[in-house]
């Protein structure tokens, strides 16, 4: 018989920021979130990057701002 796959359930992206106002940049983290169910029925959860962006504030202020960055992340990833 094969080898075990464990279950494996999408729960949702997480978006982290990282401030660096010394050098004017904004890092955009993307993360999925899943729940993993083992063979013995013990879930955990496992957490996957998805997308890493480094953007500077001129770069950010071309696009129209925080505001739109962030929801331009919002809609893409689906994040509330």
């Amino acid at each position: 018989m094969g080898a075990y796959k464990p279950e494996e359930e999408f729960m949702n992206h997480i978006l982290e920021v990282d401030v660096d106002a010394a050098r004017q940049l904004n890092r955009y983290t993307v993360s999925a979130t899943y729940e993993v169910v083992d063979e013995e029925g013990v879930a955990e959860l496992d957490q996957r990057i998805v997308e890493v962006v480094t953007l500077t504030w001129k770069e950010i202020n071309e696009r129209g701002g925080v505001h739109v960055v962030n929801a331009d992340f919002k809609a893409r990833y689906q994040l509330e």
